[in-house]
């Protein structure tokens, strides 16, 4: 078995189930490299979003010897909400993830364990000596579910081609782009908000049909493993979608200290609610 290393923005087997590079000869290169068992270790990095997983060995993805565009394995929300932070998807090439495991916290520092880590790790997969593999497979980790590859049909591939102006909001403002979908800007518009469960953990969006997208989102959870999945708590009616997108931003800002990855929140049912029924209730819904 082949271990290999790579830094990334975090680790989330179920949004992102797949080992991904901004090249393609990144891509190809781990596949060459492949044999069965191999497996890809997750090093995240200093400006992950996750501040707990920063500078830290996170995750760790057994790998399968083929690659693909993330369109085969991601699901529309991942890839449109990375077209929409950085105005393009950055990591477009993918070697599809058999298994994942997750490694427990207070999650083990890189250097500590690794000593120094290649520059070149940054994009291109690095392969580790045996006896750091065998470093970190004695680190104490567990296995986690991993979302199941998005089936694409090869009549209609989609393609990652839209470009987005660069924002410090975490969504787009309502336009017609080509990307993974065209959002239409005719007709009303639904912000909405997610529960997980009965956890407390939240997630707000927008869209023109809310039950479309709540069921485009679970369908890529695995309820068979979980047991549950986002429920639609609330949402608000407005007359366009700019309207909508304006108080998406403004609840994402209004939570903005207890978001986590992307548009997702950890909070109390009670806090949640009371920010909701304020920042909707002053922008008129």
């Amino acid at each position: 078995m082949k271990m290999f290393a790579k830094y990334f923005h975090g680790f989330d087997p179920i949004g992102w189930p797949a080992v991904t590079f901004s090249s393609e000869a990144a891509a190809r290169s781990l596949v060459e490299e492949f044999e069965p068992g191999s497996r890809m270790v997750f090093l995240a990095t200093k400006k992950a979003p996750i501040a707990a997983m920063r500078g830290s060995i996170v995750g760790m993805m057994e790998f399968a010897g083929e690659r693909g565009r993330v369109e085969q394995y991601f699901s529309e929300a991942v890839i449109a909400a990375n077209v929409r932070e950085y105005g393009e998807f950055r990591w477009p090439w993918a070697v599809r993830a058999l298994r994942a495991w997750e490694f427990e916290q207070p999650y083990p520092k890189t250097r500590e364990v690794l000593g120094h880590v290649p520059v070149s790790a940054r994009n291109t997969p690095w392969m580790l000596s045996k006896r750091l593999a065998s470093k970190v497979l004695r680190l104490a980790h567990f296995e986690v579910p991993l979302a199941r590859p998005v089936t694409v049909l090869q009549s209609t591939p989609r393609q990652v081609t839209g470009r987005a102006t660069r924002r410090n909001s975490k969504g787009p403002p309502p336009t017609s782009y080509e990307a993974l979908v065209v959002r239409s800007c005719d007709g009303p518009c639904f912000t909405y908000l997610l529960r997980f469960g009965a956890r407390d953990i939240w997630k707000v969006g927008m869209s023109v049909d809310p039950n479309r997208r709540l069921d485009e989102i679970n369908s890529h959870i695995p309820t068979e493993v979980l047991d549950e999945k986002w429920e639609m708590v609330q949402r608000a009616r407005f007359k366009d979608a700019q309207t909508a997108y304006d108080v998406e931003q403004a609840l994402l800002d209004h939570f903005h200290t207890h978001r986590t990855v992307g548009e997702r929140i950890v909070l109390s049912s009670i806090e949640i609610a009371t920010g909701w029924d304020t920042v909707v209730g002053e922008l008129g819904a």
